[in-house]
């Protein structure tokens, strides 16, 4: 099992630019490092991939936080959980057209996407932790819409590695399309 946790593909192409992952909406049950099981396999991998820390729940603050940072945003490929595209879609819909990132939403669902650059990841169903559920129980009480957890692949089984894997190849080849 360990060595299945760690086994590396060959021959896998790396993008050119870096991975970040836009931190959800947060809470005391749900705040530290949400993408580290996923950032920590791509690292593993070769790839670029960090956590770009969103303001915890205030819808305004999170657009106005992304357009303050728009400059860092450049030239990488992003990773969000659907809800939060939701909530900062205004600003994607103004960024990606003059920007030269891309997008993946992490959906549970197969959810078309319209807009170029985008690009939906599906998900699959896993128990979720306890810190997952009691966070989910108090947004719902303070009316905060939340992914379901396996929206965040917080355990990574094989086949979830390698779709995820295959999803950051494509990334790759819109790299090199690019030049």
């Amino acid at each position: 099992m360990f060595k299945a946790k760690l086994a590396l593909r060959p021959n896998c192409l790396l993008t050119r630019r870096p991975l970040l992952f836009l931190t959800p909406t947060r809470s005391v049950f749900f705040y530290n490092q949400v993408w580290l099981p996923t950032t920590h396999l791509l690292t593993e991998h070769g790839y670029k991939a960090s956590e770009f820390q969103l303001p915890f729940q205030d819808i305004p603050l999170k657009n106005r936080y992304l357009s303050q940072m728009k400059s860092q945003l450049q030239y990488s490929h992003l990773w969000l959980d659907e809800i939060t595209y939701q909530e900062t879609q205004t600003f994607f819909d103004s960024f990606l057209p003059e920007s030269t990132s891309t997008l993946t939403i992490f959906t549970n669902k197969s959810h078309p996407v319209n807009q170029p650059g985008c690009y939906p990841f599906s998900t699959q169903t896993t128990t979720p932790r306890l810190s997952y559920r009691l966070h989910t129980l108090w947004s719902q009480w303070k009316n905060i819409p939340v992914m379901p957890a396996h929206a965040y692949i917080s355990d990574i089984n094989i086949k979830q590695r390698d779709q995820l894997l295959d999803h950051c190849i494509q990334l790759a080849e819109l790299d090199f399309d690019l030049d």
